[in-house]
């Protein structure tokens, strides 16, 4: 009986699926664990950060919809299209963030501790970061080259109708009031109540032949075909850039056309309204520093997010001391934000070869967070190196200066 049997039990062992190690099981559980936490924390984070941003815009908005006599339901589409480039603009902080809040919260309650205890280092902690950060890189990507181009130009869009059927148009007494579409009006006193008086209107919508009209009154009138101003006793300059001729006719009556009704909406101009691929084939270089701008920014969160893990895990957590590593990590976000200001400024306006720079500070940043979390003291070593050259290569650059000076003067 015995012997029948063994031969059954064997192959029952051999069909057997092999079973995982509970080590790799307890290290997959908790990547969903900081994984999990650190998406919620990010999307909290992202969602009151974007509430503040619209609110700081929201007298602005309130300020256009009360100057054109809009109402007020039209602030929803206008909040809706400014979304996505707030959105874009807060990702990388709001990431930044929720990891720093994630691993503070287990640092106190010693998790970290016991982790590490365990065998789990630094470079296993911080994979959850990556992981996440590359969600979030797709998303901006996705908001960068394609939603925030077209809310842009749908916010803009809103704005020009909310223009065309406004009840009347702001005009200011004692300014140039840019009413849209290059039309500029300008009236030294106005009364609300009656007509407007002594106006000055500068129309460069036909940039060849720019218009220049004088008035002694004028009464915005609504009709059919559009809003048209009423001018009364008044003078109308055409200049010919062609001719180089200035054509000047006095008039009793004459009525402007300021918004046409049903008029097509305008092209897009501005930077943060073209695509990429237009943005790299406008010969502007303003256009070429949007274009890597966007390349460039979507891969914010994985360095902002690596740059967090790097001293939040490595740092030594004191109780006296609670929030040294958050001030440590925050101070490092801030000089990583005003390094890519600076750059992008330069490329734009001064050397566009340093858009380069750009990318090799990314690269520098990553590559350092990652040393610095595989081996704390040989990349504190090398950190402090690379400032002791900065600040050579700094003191040489002044010396250099301040001889140059010295020459000039004299």
């Amino acid at each position: 009986m015995i012997l029948s049997i063994k031969p059954w039990v064997r192959l029952r062992k051999k069909n057997r699926a092999p079973q995982r190690s509970p080590q790799r099981s307890y290290v997959r559980a908790l990547d969903w664990y900081l994984a999990v936490n650190m998406f919620g924390m990010a999307v909290v984070i992202l969602s009151i950060m974007l509430v503040v941003a619209l609110l700081s815009q929201s007298l602005k908005l309130i300020n256009f919809m009360t100057d054109y006599g809009a109402p007020m339901t039209a602030i929803i589409p206008l909040f809706v299209a400014l979304a996505p480039y707030w959105l874009e603009l807060v990702l990388p902080f709001a990431f930044a963030f929720a990891v720093m809040s994630v691993y503070h919260q287990m640092e106190a309650s010693s998790e970290l501790t016991v982790m590490r205890a365990s065998g789990i280092s630094h470079v296993r902690l911080a994979l959850p970061v990556v992981a996440l950060g590359g969600l979030f890189v797709l998303l901006g990507y996705g908001l960068s080259l394609y939603i925030s181009p077209l809310s842009q130009g749908w916010f803009r869009d809103i704005q020009h109708d909310l223009k065309k059927q406004a009840a009347f148009v702001p005009i200011r007494e004692g300014r140039f009031t840019d009413i849209g579409r290059n039309v500029i009006i300008y009236v030294p006193r106005r009364d609300t109540t009656g007509p407007i008086s002594s106006l000055f209107i500068h129309d460069n919508r036909d940039a060849q032949n720019p218009v220049t009209i004088l008035a002694r009154r004028g009464q915005l009138v609504r009709h059919d075909d559009g809003l048209r101003l009423s001018l009364v006793a008044g003078s109308h300059q055409t200049l010919s850039r062609k001719r180089h001729m200035l054509s000047v006719l006095d008039f009793d009556e004459y009525d402007m056309l300021l918004y046409e009704r049903g008029e097509q909406v305008r092209s897009r101009h501005k930077p943060n309204e073209k695509f990429l691929s237009e943005l790299f084939s406008a010969e502007d270089n303003a256009m070429w520093v949007e274009g890597h701008r966007r390349l460039i920014k979507p891969f914010l969160p994985v360095v902002f997010g690596l740059i967090v893990a790097a001293l939040m895990l490595t740092a030594r957590y004191a109780r006296r001391q609670p929030i040294r590593p958050m001030v440590m990590a925050c101070g490092a976000l801030l000089m990583m934000k005003l390094l890519e200001i600076a750059l992008f400024h330069a490329s734009g306006n001064y050397a566009p070869w340093m858009i380069g720079l750009t990318y090799l500070l990314l690269l520098v940043a990553v590559a350092l967070s990652w040393a610095h979390l595989a081996n704390p003291r040989r990349a504190e070593r090398l950190g402090a190196m690379l400032t002791d050259y900065a600040h050579r290569g700094l003191t040489a650059v002044r010396k250099h200066s301040g001889a140059l000076r010295v020459g000039s003067s004299s």
